[in-house]
């Protein structure tokens, strides 16, 4: 998942990249939550934040 998507109207959508085989290229979908036959396959210990990601600093 690369994002949620809050709509004013209520509605929630989560975006994701998928790769739909090995010969191809990525492609952006977003998709309605909740939805039959969606579900969540794992969950996790994380929880969300609004803070913005802390930048990853490499030593050189």
């Amino acid at each position: 998942m690369t994002a949620r998507l809050d709509h004013p109207a209520g509605r929630t959508e989560y975006q994701f990249i998928l790769q739909t085989s090995r010969n191809r290229a990525t492609v952006h979908r977003a998709y309605r939550w909740p939805q039959p036959g969606l579900r969540r396959a794992h969950g996790s210990t994380c929880e969300p934040t609004d803070r913005e990601p802390v930048p990853k600093i490499t030593a050189g």
